[in-house]
């Protein structure tokens, strides 16, 4: 059954998000593109378990680092100004 207030109340959807045992493809692309207001749909999520895992990624694939850190609020604010800015 879908809970509709929580699907529109961020914090709470967030947090039943969180309290999940496992996440669907569904769960993924749905938190991707509403909590992060992703306009497309991701192309591909990769999680780190431990150290060692993330070293050997970093030894046999190519990747991209920011060269800052950046927050939520960082990427709503460049996104505001890239859709403004058309």
């Amino acid at each position: 059954m879908i809970d509709s207030m929580t699907m529109l109340d961020d914090v709470a959807f967030a947090k039943a998000m969180l309290e999940k045992k496992t996440l669907s493809n569904a769960d993924l692309v749905f938190s991707l593109r509403n909590l992060l207001r992703m306009k497309y749909y991701p192309v591909a999520v990769k999680y780190f378990y431990d150290q060692a895992e993330l070293d050997e990624f970093k030894k046999k694939n190519d990747y991209k680092v920011a060269a800052h850190p950046f927050t939520f609020c960082h990427y709503l604010a460049a996104r505001a100004s890239a859709a403004t800015s058309c």
